[in-house]
């Protein structure tokens, strides 16, 4: 009778992340989708939804679904996202709509792309981020520049330093704990050591 060898622990360890991540994501991307969607619908009486309205909260829900992708297409999903500011502005350009995007998804997405992204994809998705938040706030209606500024920062800016903060204070934390290991590890060499001499 042969014993099948059991996984290395480092795999282990690797797959249940892994796992752990792919969870976080469905669920943020679900908690993002509903306070998008419940936003929007109770923003007006929903027997005033047009179709078009039907249309942005069907753009908004895709965008927000894509939060689940992994880390890697944070890009494209701050685009995603930037595209769907701009949509929604333009479909109800005109229009005496009551509903309103709440934006929780372009946060979050502005929050990936800075935390996950690094060079030029970051600062890439970042401008898109900005360039969709103002174009949206432009198409919306006449707003003084200090406000459309004020929304760029606060929607676009904001969540992706946020993301670029808490990366780089994981990857110090996580460097301090590498060096204290090595510090343990030659004090008890160096005790082993003068114990043997």
């Amino acid at each position: 009778m042969t014993l099948a060898a059991a996984p290395p622990l480092a795999t282990t360890v690797a797959g249940d992340l892994t796992r752990s991540l792919t969870r976080q994501s469905v669920l943020v991307a679900a908690v993002c989708l509903f306070a998008d969607a419940l936003a929007f619908l109770l923003s007006g009486p929903v027997s005033t939804l047009r179709p078009q309205d039907w249309m942005v909260l069907a753009m908004v829900a895709a965008a927000d679904a894509a939060l689940a992708l992994p880390a890697r297409f944070s890009g494209w999903v701050a685009l995603a996202h930037a595209v769907v500011q701009v949509m929604a502005a333009a479909l109800t350009l005109g229009a005496s709509s009551a509903h309103r995007l709440s934006g929780a998804g372009a946060l979050i997405a502005g929050y990936r792309a800075g935390a996950w992204l690094r060079g030029v994809p970051a600062w890439l998705a970042l401008g898109a981020l900005m360039l969709g938040i103002a174009a949206a706030q432009f198409i919306s209606g006449p707003h003084g520049h200090e406000l459309i500024v004020v929304e760029v920062v606060k929607d676009a800016v904001l969540p992706w330093l946020v993301g670029r903060y808490t990366t780089a204070r994981r990857g110090y934390i996580a460097e301090l704990e590498q060096r204290a290991e090595v510090q343990r590890r030659d004090a008890q060499a160096a005790v082993e050591h003068a114990i043997a001499e």
